[in-house]
This record gives structure tokens, C-alpha cells and sequence, in this order.
């Protein structure tokens, strides 16, 4: 509170009067009770999510090399943070963490260039997983495996859109005032 309250007197130095004093005090306790009921939420949906992940890691046995570490490809200019990279069950495995509805096309994009940002350093990679998450029960649970072939197409896609980006990059701006 004592925080608060000099932020409050503070922010009304000026004004030098209890009103607007009170006024900065009650807005800044009404976005930090926002705020609190939003840490509520979220730790709402986080602690099923969580037990879920538990349950799910129990069945496996992993050796971390790395997670959530960021690579950057200077042949193709671009760059990726992976979540997971290790020995899943004793299986080099690149694994991407989703907590999501349901799983998209771009997850396969996306993993197919994680999996080369490792063939460039050389890391051989056995498997590639993508585990999502629901948000909630119903939404469920899947961990698919991406086959080669998958995988093969998805870097196709991904060269693809990224030669679209770049491309992109190079057209005028329009919509804009002269």
C-alpha cells in the first residue's frame, strides 16, 4: 500500500488536493485488482494443464540438451526458439510444446525448420513431436509424430513462404498518405 500511495500523491503533486490524490489511489488499486483477477485465471487454467503434463512426462524417461534455446540459420536467414531437445526413452527427440485447441499446418512448418536449424549444427534428430495441450479436458491431448516424409514437405512450405516473405518485403507500402 505504501507504494501506492506514494505513486498516488505523487502523480497529484501538482493538483495538491486529497480528491485527486484519492482519484490516482482508486485507479491504481483498480488495475492491480484487474491485474490479480487475471493471475487467477490463468493459474485457473495452468494448474489442469500442468497435472496433465505430469501425468503424460511419468510414461517417459528425458535427458535434456537443451530447451527453449534460440538458433538462427545464416544460410536461409531466419531463426527459431525450440522448446525441448533431448533423449526421450532413449530417442534423440525434438519436442514443441502447443497449448492450444487443436493443432495446425503451421506446427508442421514450424518444426520442420526447427529440425534443420539442428541438421545445420549437425544434431541428428530421431524423432520430431509436437505435444499439445488443451486448455481444458475437452479439448484433449495428442502427441503426433512427424514423419519423414512430413517433414520433408513441411520445409518445402516453409523455403516457400519464406521466398514469399522476403518477396513481400520488397513491394511499396500503399495505403499511406503522400
Amino acid at each position: 500500500m505504501g507504494s501506492s500511495l506514494e505513486e498516488a500523491i505523487s502523480a497529484s503533486i501538482a493538483e495538491k488536493t486529497v480528491p485527486a490524490i484519492l482519484a490516482a489511489l482508486e485507479s491504481r488499486l483498480s488495475r492491480e485488482r484487474d491485474e490479480m483477477r487475471q493471475a487467477v485465471a490463468e493459474l485457473a487454467l495452468a494448474v489442469p494443464i500442468m497435472n496433465r503434463f505430469a501425468k503424460w512426462a511419468e510414461g517417459h524417461e528425458f535427458q535434456t540438451a537443451f530447451e527453449e534455446e534460440s538458433f538462427v540459420s545464416e544460410q536461409y536467414q531466419f531463426g527459431g526458439r525450440i522448446d525441448w531437445f533431448g533423449t526421450m526413452d532413449g530417442v534423440p527427440t525434438l519436442i514443441d510444446l502447443k497449448f492450444t485447441k487443436a493443432l495446425y499446418p503451421e506446427s508442421t512448418y514450424q518444426m520442420s525448420a526447427y529440425r534443420h536449424l539442428l541438421a545445420e549444427r549437425g544434431i541428428d534428430v530421431g524423432r520430431t513431436k509436437i505435444v499439445r495441450f488443451g486448455r481444458t479436458e475437452e479439448e484433449g491431448f495428442e502427441e503426433p509424430e512427424l514423419p519423414e516424409e512430413v517433414l520433408e514437405t513441411g520445409w518445402n512450405v516453409f523455403l516457400h513462404l519464406r521466398e514469399i516473405y522476403a518477396l513481400a518485403k520488397t513491394l511499396p507500402k500503399t495505403g499511406k498518405a503522400a
